[in-house]
């Protein structure tokens, strides 16, 4: 059965290396590459290396495990593509397992993992071929802790405490990721002392007693002939891999028929409130609004994307708190609006096949999008201006006020509008919810809202931070103020031109679009305009094809990292003594008359980066089509 379950997930999976996936691939598979060529060097203390070693693969570990989480989880093999099968659970789950281990992420965690046979054939034969049989279960540890972690995160959000509690750890890890190095900059300046001295003891034991440091225990016991330890410590890992497989086929037992899943509706909930104090009109929007605020508080993915927009909000503002630094506080709504848009940019997907409904119902697209906008504001609108009501004074910047509520109103609108758009540009579907069961499985694949709808709604805000930083310069008040109708009328302009062209798209690609939801991304029939462009992509020179994932992937860095915050960060004082600011600013190593051009220089480089990300393919597709009108004429 194992076999035949793994030529079923690469034929479900045949395909599905795409666009921003192929380029984290790429990414991913450098970094498994780096981590085996780390394993080489010749150190005058290999126990330092093998200590950095232990900490990266408890890094490869926890990447692998949330992998599934984060990259989608409505491809390959399900356990309910087989519940009418009398299947026992134990052996349905050895049989997931080896289709599981079959795929592009444990592919590229099986090169990293490779180090551990690297590292000990160069001590002989026999450790080697302990580093290969550590380097399996290592990955065997990995895939079993994703297929648990979505499982057991499903589980959990059967009940609004453990959504709540999903939320919470999603939006530590978000919040951790995003400004974590704030509180661990003092430990990156003392990098070079790390490499030449090896992490404090406590830390590395702490890394190799970690299940992930286990196969690095069993090398040094094998390269010392401590036989009987190396045996002991196989031994307890084939034993931890053992005692996972049996609690996810305990979980896959409990229950494996697929039903609706969604949560009890109170008959008072705050958005019920929202609605009887707004009293919507009686018109085809408003029934729209009424029945998006209800699917807001009853289907349990959104209710999770909601929770953990405002939990990543408060926690990028509260995780600096920890080195004293508060300046993040006025920009919690802000933020909480920019993560509420990309969780919230593949909406339609969400909802499965539910769109038939708009697609054969005439002139109901512009509706539909007008009324979907509109319940996506009164969600995060009140939320996100009450967090920055509240924690500007409680922060003592004042001074924020007028930048932190122009740009709120700026997200705001371009988040409305951009919401709607790349969820009709970009569907990525998961599993219907007709038929899931698991609150997880809405999760299609969200990589093009993830990387692109932040800095994208970001950049709508722009003007209006523009106005209120020349406010600043000239100490003008009124021109800090002025900035709040920009940011009004400008996220406006955005939300109404934007769900202009969401609408448009909807009703030209709606059956399309519902096949795409209904059949999924490999099974349904290319169009003709998806065949053209897949050619001109196919016909894209190797070097420009390189130029498109890098500038689409690292546009982020010097519009965001080396332009944003350093903005927020001279704001704030910083960049001169004796603020310095942090080493990874590119302006501040500059003097200090020239910190504002770097910034702009920056600002720059991250807009002509993600223009080039765009029009280079979009140049060679016209050319493809002008190759192809020709011809046909010919």
């Amino acid at each position: 059965m194992v076999g035949l379950l793994i030529r079923m997930n690469l034929a479900m999976q045949r395909d599905g290396l795409t666009g921003t996936r192929r380029f984290w691939a790429i990414v991913g598979f450098i970094l498994a590459i780096g981590t085996v060529a780390l394993s080489i060097l010749k150190t005058p203390q290999p126990v330092i290396l093998v200590d950095l070693l232990a900490a990266l693969f408890a890094a490869w570990t926890v990447i692998l495990a949330l992998a599934p989480v984060f990259g989608g989880a409505g491809r390959g093999v399900r356990p309910e593509h087989l519940a009418l099968l009398p299947i026992p659970p134990r052996r349905l789950a050895i049989g997931l397992l080896g289709a599981a281990i079959v795929g592009l992420m444990p592919a590229i965690a099986l090169v990293a993992f490779a180090a551990l046979a690297v590292y000990g054939f160069q001590f002989g034969w026999l450790p080697g071929l302990a580093g290969v049989v550590a380097a399996l279960l290592q990955l065997l540890l990995g895939v079993l802790l994703a297929r648990l972690v979505s499982t057991v995160m499903g589980v959990a959000m059967q009940t609004r405490l453990g959504m709540e509690i999903v939320a919470l750890l999603f939006g530590l890890f978000l919040a951790v990721m995003s400004v974590g190095w704030f509180v661990i900059e003092p430990v990156v300046g003392q990098i070079g002392q790390i490499l030449a001295d090896g992490w404090p003891p406590p830390i590395a034991i702490f890394f190799r007693l970690l299940p992930s440091g286990w196969g690095w225990l069993a090398i040094d016991a094998a390269g010392r002939g401590a036989w009987g330890l190396t045996a002991a410590i196989f031994l307890g890992f084939a034993g931890l891999v053992g005692s996972l497989l049996l609690l996810w086929a305990a979980l896959l037992a409990r229950d494996r028929s697929p039903r609706p899943v969604s949560y009890a509706v109170r008959s008072r909930s705050p958005m019920s409130r929202v609605a009887s104090l707004l009293r919507l009109p009686s018109t085809p929007v408003g029934a729209v609004i009424a029945k998006e605020l209800r699917t807001w508080r009853r289907d349990p993915w959104r209710v999770l994307n909601l929770r953990i927009a405002l939990w990543t909000g408060l926690l990028i503002g509260m995780v600096p708190l920890l080195i004293g630094w508060v300046d993040l506080l006025p920009f919690v709504g802000v933020v909480i609006v920019l993560m509420g848009g990309t969780l919230s940019g593949n909406l339609y997907a969400a909802d499965g096949s539910a769109l038939w409904q708009t697609v054969l119902t005439p002139g109901a697209e512009r509706i539909d999008v007008r009324g979907r906008q509109w319940a996506w504001l009164l969600v995060l609108a009140p939320v996100s201006i009450l967090a920055t009501v509240i924690l500007i004074p409680l922060s003592g910047r004042h001074w924020a006020w007028p930048v932190a509520l122009s740009l709120l109103l700026a997200t705001l609108g371009g988040g409305a509008g951009l919401v709607p758009l790349f969820s009709v540009r970009f569907p990525s579907p998961g599993l219907d919810p007709l038929w899931r069961k698991n609150p997880m499985d809405s999760s299609g694949g969200t990589l093009n809202e993830v990387f692109f709808m932040p800095w994208l709604t970001a950049l709508i805000g722009l003007l209006a931070v523009s106005v209120v930083w020349l406010g600043y310069r000239l100490e003008s008040p009124a021109l800090q103020w002025a900035g709040l109708p920009v940011g009004l009328v400008t996220g406006a302009a955005f939300a109404w031109g934007l769900g202009r062209i969401a609408y448009r798209r909807l009703e030209r690609s709606g059956p399309e679009m519902l096949d795409l939801l209904l059949k999924g991304p490999l099974d349904r029939q290319k169009t003709p305009e998806e065949t053209i462009s897949a050619k001109a992509w196919k016909e894209l020179p190797l070097w420009k094809k390189v130029i498109v994932w890098l500038c689409g992937g690292l546009f982020w860095l010097p519009f965001s990292m080396q332009g944003i915050l350093p903005i927020v960060l001279k704001l704030n004082g910083y960049g001169e003594p004796p603020m310095r600011g942090p080493s990874w600013v590119l302006a501040f190593h500059f003097p200090a008359q020239f910190h504002w051009p770097v910034i702009a220089a920056m600002l720059a480089l991250g807009v002509f980066m993600a223009v080039m990300a765009f029009w280079i393919p979009r140049r060679h597709l016209q050319e493809v089509r002008q190759r192809g009108k020709g011809a046909s004429r010919a």
